[in-house]
């Protein structure tokens, strides 16, 4: 695979992270009456640290095609030797971070969702 594919491949990822963090964030505040209903306040903040860990992963994730467009551009202009020595260059930081991000959002709507799916029952066990 040839630098240029492995870029590529990177900004695909990217953007999938971002397009599946964007529609749970709308997904989940769009239902958000539903999924609120009897749920304890102190659970409801894990749904909203999952929003703002969802919210950071779009950003970084856009941080991070912007910079695998300049690696692109670069290789694209100046060829290959360009980036030999640091084939990463300035791409390296966010995609990590949005990686990280997306996880704990998922982390943290999970629990919510478990956490909320433990009232349930015990609400109806009442």
């Amino acid at each position: 695979m040839d630098i240029i594919e492995g870029y590529k491949s990177a900004y695909q990822l990217t953007r999938q992270l971002i397009t599946i963090a964007t529609g749970v964030i709308a997904l989940s505040t769009t239902f958000t009456k539903d999924i609120l209903r009897g749920v304890p306040q102190k659970n409801v903040s894990l749904l909203k640290l999952s929003w703002l860990a969802y919210l950071l992963s779009v950003c970084f994730g856009m941080w991070a095609m912007m910079t695998l467009t300049g690696m692109i551009f670069k290789v694209s202009l100046q060829g290959v030797d360009s980036v030999r020595s640091n084939p990463y260059g300035s791409s390296f930081l966010p995609s990590p971070l949005q990686i990280l991000s997306f996880i704990a959002g998922t982390v943290l709507i999970i629990s919510y969702g478990l956490k909320a799916l433990k009232n349930i029952r015990t609400t109806e066990a009442e």
